[in-house]
C-alpha cells in the first residue's frame, strides 16, 4: 500500500514539474532569416527602410521586421524582438524613405531654390502607395531557413495610392 501511495506521489511531483517547466518556456514563433535587395527598375535603391508586418488575414501573427537597405540596396531583416530575420509566414511589405524626414521641408515652407512649395509626396523617392498597410500591393511569404527576397519596383507608379493591385506580378515579392 505503501509502494502505491509512493508512485501516485512521485507521478503528481513530475507532472507538476512538467507542467511548471513547460510554461516556463517561451513559445516564441518559427523565423526564417531574410536578405534581399531592392530595386526600382533594376536600380538599387539605397537608404530606405523596409518593414514585414505579419498578414493576420493570411493567418501569420508575431513581431514585425524592419532592414534600412545600403548604397547597393541589399537589406537583412532584424525582428522587432531582436532575432534575425523575420516571423515565417505571409507578410505585408510597407516601404519608407530613410531621407524623407531628414531632407523633407515642415510643412508649407519653400525650400531654398524652389519656388512653390513642397508636398511630402514630392520629397520621396518612395511612392506613397508602398508607404501605409492599406495601401501596399507589396507581399511575400517567409519560409523557415535562410532565403533571399528580392523586391523591384516598377519605374513611376502604375497604382495610384489607395488602390491594391496584388495580382500586378511586377509588385510581389520574388524569392
Amino acid at each position: 500500500m505503501f509502494r502505491h501511495i509512493h508512485r501516485i506521489r512521485l507521478g503528481l511531483l513530475s507532472m507538476t514539474l512538467l507542467a511548471i517547466w513547460g510554461c516556463g518556456r517561451s513559445s516564441e514563433p518559427a523565423m526564417g532569416e531574410v536578405e534581399g535587395v531592392l530595386t526600382m527598375g533594376k536600380q538599387p535603391l539605397k537608404h530606405v527602410q523596409i518593414r514585414f508586418v505579419p498578414d493576420p488575414n493570411k493567418g501569420t501573427s508575431g513581431p514585425s521586421s524592419m532592414a534600412i537597405t545600403d548604397a547597393q540596396g541589399r537589406y537583412t531583416l532584424q525582428c522587432d524582438n531582436n532575432k534575425p530575420g523575420a516571423v515565417v509566414g505571409h507578410h505585408v511589405v510597407i516601404l519608407l524613405d530613410a531621407l524623407d524626414v531628414a531632407q523633407r521641408p515642415r510643412r508649407g515652407e519653400v525650400p531654398a531654390n524652389s519656388s512653390p512649395p513642397l508636398s511630402p509626396a514630392d520629397c520621396s523617392r518612395v511612392a506613397a502607395v508602398y508607404k501605409t498597410l492599406r495601401t501596399t500591393p507589396l507581399q511575400v511569404e517567409v519560409k523557415p531557413g535562410k532565403q533571399t527576397i528580392n523586391l523591384d519596383l516598377p519605374m513611376g507608379q502604375a497604382t495610384p495610392v489607395g488602390k491594391k493591385n496584388p495580382s500586378d506580378p511586377r509588385l510581389r515579392g520574388q524569392g
